[in-house]
């Protein structure tokens, strides 16, 4: 495995200067490029919730709560994730295996695009766009400390992740900046589930879990994009000795 060449110092002082003006020329370009994209999970249909509605549970009826009218149909891709080598690859979030390699110019060029604006101990571990039926594109992505040494996922070891979601119009390419909604000192598997359900409004709920030998906390979060609001809005605990309990708080605190 080769080391990934350091950003130059240049390279550094032009997304410094160019910061957020730059990705959105990139993001742009990209869009115009989108009826190209592919692979999507289902390519031939959107969907408006992706949970069982008769399920059981607190969150289930505040999610239940939001009505048909109120949510924009959508479909996502798989999971993309860094081989270490910043190659990226198609994977379902609950498989370790890889599928096709990301090869779409429109998904390689927003990869870029992200990787290039991170400061050079961080880099992009993985991600996932989804598109809604009115054309709007959102983007959640996830990022990690560098290491130095060859570890199993390359060049990152899990630590200190970042979690991030960000959306532009496919048709005019302007873009919101990322919203960071979640840090974990630990996540060795990283990337969320494809939503739960888009609202009209910009409202992207996301399920995203921390597994840790014998326990494990998934939450279930509220973001409004255009606004930047992030709400908690259930976390369960599970945790396991001589069987597995479950303890979940439903939360409407923001932060």
């Amino acid at each position: 495995m080769k080391k990934r060449p350091k950003k130059s110092r240049q390279n550094r002082v032009v997304w410094a200067v160019a910061g957020i003006i730059g990705l959105v020329v990139i993001l742009a370009w990209a869009v115009s490029k989108w009826g190209s994209r592919t692979p999507l999970d289902n390519p031939t249909s959107y969907v408006r919730r992706t949970y069982d509605t008769t399920a059981s549970g607190e969150h289930i009826a505040v999610l239940n709560s939001i009505t048909d009218t109120e949510l924009v149909p959508f479909r996502c891709t798989m999971q993309y994730i860094n081989n270490g080598e910043n190659t990226y690859f198609w994977r379902l979030t609950t498989q370790h295996d890889l599928f096709d390699q990301v090869e779409d110019a429109p998904f390689l060029a927003i990869i870029g695009a992200v990787d290039s604006s991170l400061p050079e101990n961080r880099m992009l571990i993985s991600g996932r766009f989804c598109e809604t039926q009115n054309g709007m594109i959102y983007a959640d992505y996830y990022t990690a400390d560098r290491t130095s040494s060859y570890v199993e996922r390359g060049y990152y070891n899990g630590s200190e992740v970042e979690g991030y979601l960000t959306s532009f119009d496919a048709k005019t390419g302007n873009h919101l900046p990322p919203i960071k909604f979640t840090t974990k000192k630990i996540w060795p598997y990283t990337g969320c589930k494809e939503p739960l359900q888009i609202s009209t409004n910009g409202t992207v709920y996301l399920s995203c879990g921390v597994v840790e030998a014998y326990n494990a906390i998934n939450t279930i979060y509220e973001i409004n994009v255009p606004s930047a609001t992030i709400v908690e809005l259930q976390t369960c605990t599970y945790t396991r000795d001589s069987e597995v309990t479950k303890t979940c708080t439903l939360n409407k605190g923001q932060y």
